[in-house]
Order: C-alpha cells, then sequence, then structure tokens
C-alpha cells in the first residue's frame, strides 16, 4: 500500500464513523470554538514561527480559518490575507472578530480548498499559505499540495503528530465499543510527502488541550452528546469522566498537554535539494 493509498483508507474510516459532515461538524463547533482557542495557547506557540516567513507587506493564503484564531494576527503582521473557511457559520464569527478588530485586509472565500484551487491560481504568488488543522480530510493531498507549492515560498501545515489520546480512546471503547479513528496526521503526512520527493521541515509543539466548562453538568453534557448516549448512561459516564475532571482558576474542565506538528515546506530548500538530486 503506498503512503497515499494509506491517507485516504483513513479518510475513509473517519467518515464512516462519524454522524456528521464535516460542514455540520464545524457548523456546531463554531458556537465555541473562539472561546476554546483562547483558553489554550497553540498560537502563541505557533504564531511567531509564521512570522518568520513574513517579508514586509506579505501575501498570505490561509486555509481553514475557523474563527480567525491565525487570521487575526496573520492580518496584523500581513498586507493582505486570503482566507478559506466554507463553514458558514465559522465566516459569521470570523467576519464579527474582523470587524471587531478593525482588520479590513482580509478576503474570504466560501469554497473547500480543492473547489478553490484555481481560483487561488489565479490570486497567486503568496508568500506563505498556512493550514491550521485542516487539510487532514481531503483524499487528493498530493494534487492539493502539488498546486499550491508553485504559489508560495512558504507551505505550512500545522496538524496532530499521530499520538493517541489515551483517556480519549478509553471513553470511546467504554461506551461506543470501539476506538475512535482518528484523522491522518503527521504520521500519515509525512509518508506522503516522501513519496512526492518533497523536502519538509517538522517543528514539535507541545502545547495545551484544555477544555474549561462553566460546571460539571455542562462537562457532562458535552460528552453526553458527543458520544451520543442515552440519558440512562449519564451515571456511568459521570463516574468516567470525574478522574479526568481538575478545577482550575475557577474553572472546571480537563486540562492536559498535546503535541502538534507543524510541517514546513520551503520552496528554496526544495528547489536546491532537486537540483541537488539532478547534479550531484
Amino acid at each position: 500500500m503506498t503512503a497515499l493509498e494509506a491517507w485516504k483508507q483513513r479518510i475513509i474510516a473517519c467518515r464512516r464513523q462519524r454522524s456528521q459532515t464535516d460542514s455540520e461538524q464545524w457548523d456546531r463547533t463554531a458556537s465555541w470554538y473562539g472561546s476554546w482557542v483562547q483558553e489554550n495557547d497553540y498560537v502563541d506557540k505557533v504564531f511567531p514561527y509564521l512570522q518568520e516567513a513574513l517579508p514586509a507587506d506579505a501575501r498570505v493564503l490561509e486555509i481553514g480559518s475557523g474563527t480567525g484564531a491565525f487570521t487575526l494576527p496573520l492580518a496584523c503582521a500581513a498586507g493582505e490575507v486570503l482566507a478559506i473557511e466554507p463553514s458558514r457559520t465559522m465566516r459569521e464569527h470570523l467576519d464579527d472578530n474582523l470587524q471587531a478588530a478593525g482588520l479590513s485586509n482580509v478576503n474570504l472565500l466560501s469554497e473547500r480548498i480543492e473547489e478553490s484551487l484555481p481560483n487561488i491560481q489565479s490570486r497567486g504568488p503568496f508568500q506563505l499559505v498556512f493550514a491550521s488543522f485542516s487539510l487532514y480530510n481531503i483524499p487528493d493531498i498530493d494534487l492539493v499540495i502539488g498546486n499550491l507549492l508553485p504559489l508560495t515560498q512558504h507551505l505550512m501545515i500545522l496538524l496532530g503528530t499521530g499520538a493517541r489520546s489515551i483517556w480519549s480512546q478509553d471513553l470511546y471503547r467504554q461506551f461506543s465499543g470501539e476506538e475512535r479513528v482518528i484523522p491522518p496526521q503527521l504520521d500519515l503526512l509525512y509518508p506522503v510527502l516522501l513519496e512526492m520527493g518533497l523536502f519538509a521541515d517538522v517543528r514539535i509543539i507541545n502545547a495545551s488541550q484544555n477544555y474549561p466548562y462553566d460546571n460539571e453538568k455542562a462537562l457532562i453534557d458535552w460528552w453526553m452528546e458527543r458520544l451520543k448516549l442515552p440519558s440512562s448512561r449519564r451515571r456511568e459516564l459521570q463516574d468516567a469522566l470525574r478522574p479526568l475532571i481538575l478545577k482550575r482558576d475557577g474553572q472546571v474542565g480537563i486540562f492536559q498537554k498535546r503535541k502538534m506538528a507543524l510541517v514546513d515546506i520551503d520552496r528554496e530548500k526544495q528547489n536546491r535539494k532537486d537540483l541537488h538530486n539532478t547534479n550531484p
């Protein structure tokens, strides 16, 4: 099996297990996503690496802008940002956040990246193309990356490492009878890049992954919905979650650390590598 085939098979398995489409999932997430980002530090830890690739008046393409966690700081640091966000609810929150920040140098595209490629190619080049947890559900990832690379100096992809959350998997096994299939991450992306003949730098970043709630009841309610459980299993879920629940700074939640990977495909380095392979 090729690396690309393994990538596609994982996406198929994820979609088979989910009860919602990608759009439905992100529309549901939009209402709390912005506040969740504020409770975590991954933007602060990742953004300095993005800044290194941003010369004055840089043009940036952001894939999967969400409610603007990276869009707003990118817009402050760059000359122009073209942001792709297919979720209508996410775009509405992003519009509100951009207006509140007084930022007018962000243009939004509502199509998925696969559908936007012809439009994007006519709008390039860019100094940076950045995707934060937004490429995991694209089967033809090789075509997307292959079309984006000629348009930019740096293609940076933020995603998980592929390490599984033990406590989360335990919950899914106990209440769903099966492990949750996690989307393809670095463990599957890097072999695809190698298969494409691409060189990439990878930085592993240790960031928080905190899920705070107003109270313990709200936490239990959230997981009841997430696991699609009947009310008869609420006490069982409460007993399973209680060892994970902590109180911190007046908040109740699940507080943990998570490793994520920032993949940087530098076109200049890639060109030097290709030249060396041609003329060793």
